[in-house]
């Protein structure tokens, strides 16, 4: 498994592990979308995480993990690469 950044094609999934997860997609548009991380198990995807470029910073947008990889470091995975993604 490794972390990659989204692509418009990923979207959808992306919308659907956030809302299984009980957080916001109201405002998912396309174009924030791309500032997401994902990680899969082959075609299952194992999180997912964004940042909201504000400025010449970003926050943390959401992070969400399926609930199957829970507690197998996915979460920590995906923290760390959004912190080493270049600014």
């Amino acid at each position: 498994m490794s972390i990659v950044p989204a692509t418009a094609a990923d979207a959808g999934d992306i919308r659907g592990l956030l809302e299984a997860s009980a957080l916001p997609t109201a405002d998912l548009t396309l174009e924030l979308s791309r500032n997401f991380l994902l990680e899969r198990d082959g075609p299952n995807l194992v999180s997912v995480g964004g940042l909201e470029p504000v400025g010449g910073d970003a926050l943390l947008r959401s992070l969400a993990v399926a609930p199957s990889q829970q507690g197998r470091g996915a979460g920590r995975r995906m923290v760390e690469a959004l912190e080493a993604r270049p600014g």
